[in-house]
């Protein structure tokens, strides 16, 4: 090959590598990638590429694409950008795509849909939690079933509880499992607290269509089905909430935590003396178990109390501190205009 192709080679081309490019990277791209850009991609900030992040637009101006969902505002928003390799996004809309909006809405990016705020959420969790007790604290006030020997099931063979008490139990499944739906969102919850209070928003519901048998008949399917359910929702909800805060390291928990605490294990030992008082029943007798029988409804209403009253604290908390669990900063997660993926 003649010199004179090789000279410029190595006159130019290797000593520019050499002095330029790889130094270039080293002290720019790589820096640049290891102190934000990845971590924002794993956080799905708005410097990653799928989440279809990218520049904001000054304080007052709107998106274009505000108002669609937000898969289709980032794709519309790629489109509009017409630099290769750029971080596009939907900058006017008051919300981080992969977590956080601005008043705690969480934006669910695979479905494409914002989901219920936080706060909103527990809102209609405990207006729904409302809602069943003044149904319920009614029944006590008219339809005559005596409070220490009736069950609460009772009000079920009265003609005003017939229908008021199913109503009750099943807008309490309801509000069991909005709450539900706000714990993960806000992502307090973990694996085993969601599925626990999903346990209790069941056993709510089964207790509304299979009521219980009248007391002293035979037992039938359907009142042993009502029986269970009644465990699992007596059950479920004092654990789900001791998982709860012993599950979350969180400020919005340290107010409340040995309240609530407290609260669970109160209802754990008085659902434990309720199911004690049915071993005569089966049997069993013991020392003043003739007494725990005659009063079994004051027992239920007993565990009743503070176990709704667990539901109440847990939803108003949130309503006080209902930000998801790990916000993106947009003034951290935003990438330049024009900024390169890291890859």
């Amino acid at each position: 090959m003649p010199d004179d192709l090789l000279a410029p080679r190595q006159a130019g081309a290797l000593p520019a590598r050499q002095a330029g490019a790889l130094p270039a990277r080293q002290a720019g791209v790589l820096p640049a990638r290891q102190a934000g850009v990845l971590p924002a991609r794993r956080d799905g900030a708005v410097g990653s590429r799928r989440a279809g992040a990218g520049p904001v637009l000054p304080a007052g101006v709107e998106s274009p694409h505000c108002g669609q969902p937000y898969p289709a505002a980032a794709a519309a928003a790629r489109s509009d950008s017409g630099a290769c390799g750029s971080v596009p996004a939907d900058p006017g809309c008051d919300r981080v795509p992969g977590g956080a909006g601005a008043a705690g809405t969480a934006v669910d990016t695979a479905g494409g849909e914002t989901v219920r705020s936080v706060p909103g959420a527990a809102v209609l969790s405990l207006s729904l939690v409302g809602l069943a007790l003044l149904l319920i604290g009614y029944l006590h006030a008219a339809a005559g079933v005596d409070p220490v020997h009736g069950m609460v099931s009772d009000y079920v063979f009265t003609p005003l509880g017939s229908v008021l008490l199913p109503v009750a139990v099943l807008v309490l499944a309801a509000g069991l499992m909005v709450l539900r739906r706000a714990l993960l969102v806000a992502g307090a919850a973990g694996r085993w607290t969601g599925v626990l209070v999903a346990a209790a928003a069941l056993g709510s519901a089964l207790i509304g269509l299979f009521p219980a048998d009248v007391t002293g008949a035979p037992v039938t399917t359907t009142g042993l089905v009502h029986k269970l359910a009644g465990g699992l929702l007596f059950g479920a909800v004092p654990v789900a909430v001791l998982t709860l805060v012993a599950g979350s390291r969180r400020d919005r928990w340290r107010a409340v935590g040995r309240p609530l605490r407290w609260l669970a294990w109160l209802s754990i030992g008085l659902f434990a003396g309720f199911l004690t008082s049915y071993l005569p029943l089966f049997g069993m007798p013991f020392p003043g178990g003739e007494v725990l029988v005659g009063a079994q409804g004051l027992l239920e209403r007993l565990v009743l109390a503070p176990e709704l009253a667990l539901v109440v604290v847990v939803a108003a908390r949130l309503i006080r501190t209902g930000l998801p669990a790990t916000p993106v900063p947009a003034a951290a997660a935003v990438a330049p205009a024009g900024a390169e993926v890291a890859r």
